[in-house]
């Protein structure tokens, strides 16, 4: 193994650490906000009775709960990697835009759309565990009340919290540093590509 696969490695340990660290904190900000508008004795009691975040928190409380998840999961972790590890900063910052690789991907998605509507179709027909289906019900409970708008401000707010935000994080840590770590790790393109999709679908 050589010096750049044992330097990728090491940089893609540290993501995972400061990921983990990120989530930790996440959930103390939850439970100290928990606490501070329920009383700690009914904050432990909502969270062992296994009430859901939409039970725990109206539309507001959501939307900071989703700008929060991806600030301490996502941005304040890829900031630490690229703040400390010279050979992640350089990755992102070398990195050059090309407007032909932008008509590229344009076109391939619209392509592939029918194939998206049919794998969406497939993946429907997937019988799930009870657990799965009880997680995707919270999900889209949490989804209807945050994307009820009623004005402007709301359409702005929501639009930051779910689309513009969450665009930024996830290309910081799945394009900037995990797919580059992985094809510097592999030192082939194509399999980093591949593994770093595979990680980016799993997770969501």
């Amino acid at each position: 193994m050589n010096l750049e696969s044992k330097d990728a490695i090491q940089n893609l340990i540290l993501l995972v650490v400061f990921v983990m660290c990120g989530l930790m904190f996440f959930m103390f900000i939850i439970y100290a906000g928990l606490s501070f508008n329920m009383g700690v004795d009914k904050s432990i009691e909502s969270i062992k009775d296994g009430h859901t975040l939409s039970n725990l928190f109206k539309k507001d409380g959501l939307l900071t709960v989703q700008i929060l998840s991806q600030i301490c999961c996502m941005i304040i972790p890829a900031f630490f990697i690229i703040k400390f590890k010279s050979s992640a900063n350089k990755m992102i910052t070398n990195s050059n835009f090309k407007w032909n690789f932008l008509w590229l991907g344009i076109g391939l998605l619209i392509v592939s759309l029918p194939f998206i509507n049919l794998l969406a179709f497939l993946n429907e027909k997937i019988p799930l565990n009870e657990w799965m289906n009880s997680k995707e019900t919270e999900i889209n409970e949490m989804i209807k009340q945050i994307l009820d708008m009623h004005s402007i401000k709301d359409f702005v707010i929501c639009l930051i919290a779910i689309a513009i935000i969450p665009a930024i994080s996830e290309e910081l840590i799945f394009r900037g540093i995990l797919q580059n770590q992985l094809i510097r790790l592999f030192q082939n393109k194509w399999l980093g590509l591949i593994v770093g999709a595979l990680i980016f679908s799993a997770i969501h």
